[in-house]
């Protein structure tokens, strides 16, 4: 009998995880699929068939060098302009600083560039960034160092993606809500340095 309850703690243990120190330092969360948003000239609404921005999971995660994001969509390929965008919240000592994490991609230039802007748009200079976009898995990863946004005890991410085929036209979704309002940034609990 006592080993049948041991087997069955392990087996709810594997299942379900043990909250330790490490767990504060990470967010996971799984987004509806086809919950683009359409935001053009002509057209405004959703926009399931689009697979380009449609952001399936997002994972964060707050360690004592980086704050890294990443985020699985349903099918991205090189075609056209892609936009992914973390904001981040981040708690420095007394104050609350805010910051994006923003990655453009094109057809000319499949990686991107990765830049890190200040909430008034400000660039911040800085050589902890670091990205990379994995087309076969449908993967885009992000990172900076926690010294580029001030060492934060904690930080709040939100994640976007945007798929940009016309100049008139752009699909979005907000990876932590359904849908993809453009500009509406919705943020994870805090995530402590782990």
């Amino acid at each position: 009998m006592r080993g049948a309850a041991t087997i069955g703690a392990l087996a709810l243990t594997l299942t379900f995880g043990v909250a330790g120190p490490a767990a504060a330092a990470g967010f996971e969360h799984t987004d509806p699929a086809k919950d683009v948003v359409l935001t053009g000239a002509f057209d405004i609404g959703p926009a399931p068939a689009n697979k380009e921005a449609d952001i399936v999971k997002v994972s964060v995660t707050h360690t004592a060098s980086k704050v890294q994001s990443t985020t699985v969509l349903r099918d991205i390929t090189t075609s056209k302009k892609h936009n992914f965008v973390t904001s981040l919240r981040a708690k420095v000592g007394t104050k609350v600083r805010q910051f994006d994490l923003y990655l453009q991609t094109d057809a000319g230039d499949a990686q991107g560039e990765l830049s890190l802007y200040r909430k008034d748009g400000t660039p911040v200079t800085c050589s902890g960034l670091s990205s990379k976009v994995d087309y076969v898995k449908d993967v885009v990863t992000v990172s900076v160092a926690r010294s580029c946004i001030g060492k934060p005890s904690w930080v709040k991410a939100g994640v976007s993606a945007e798929w940009i085929p016309t100049h008139d036209d752009y699909y979005s979704d907000n990876g932590l809500e359904k849908g993809g309002a453009p500009g509406v940034v919705t943020y994870s609990p805090q995530i402590k340095k782990g």
